[in-house]
């Protein structure tokens, strides 16, 4: 029996030593943040190019530029009517989608929630637009870098 719990021991440390890391692995948690991490810093000083129609209504589509800087996200039309630039949430999926979610307000009030999905340089979503008025809006756009 003493022989038996030497060569365990003996063992274990053997594999111990040739890989560490089996011992010593990143929880899902902390495996979670870093790659949450490395996408952000990834998307921050990118300009994405999109195009934006409203759903379910007629309407032309309208060009827009998203930018992602000092993880804050800004829309150039949004900027011109009075929207500040935001911070961004951010999660990436199982299959590696990014995904980014910001809320803007307009000094007179309107609220804008942008829900993102990035994959394979690709950025599609939907922004949801109401007005100091209480009206709502639902527009969809996709664009790239």
């Amino acid at each position: 029996m003493k022989k038996i719990v030497a060569v365990m021991a003996v063992l274990m440390v053997s594999v111990f030593m040739l890989n560490p890391s089996l011992f010593c692995q990143e929880k899902p948690a902390a495996v979670s943040n870093r790659i949450i991490e490395e996408k952000r810093a990834e998307l921050n000083n990118t300009q994405w190019v999109i195009e934006i129609l409203p759903l379910g209504e007629k309407g032309k589509p309208e060009g827009d530029v998203l930018s992602f800087s000092e993880n804050k996200v800004s829309s150039k039309n949004l900027a011109a009517a009075g929207f500040e630039p935001t911070e961004f949430r951010l999660s990436v999926k199982d299959d590696g989608t990014v995904v980014w979610e910001a809320m803007q307000r307009s000094e007179k009030g309107d609220v804008m929630l942008w829900r993102g999905d990035i994959l394979g340089g690709v950025m599609s979503g939907v922004l949801n637009r109401r007005d100091e008025n209480g009206k709502v809006i639902d527009f969809s756009f996709v664009g790239k870098r």
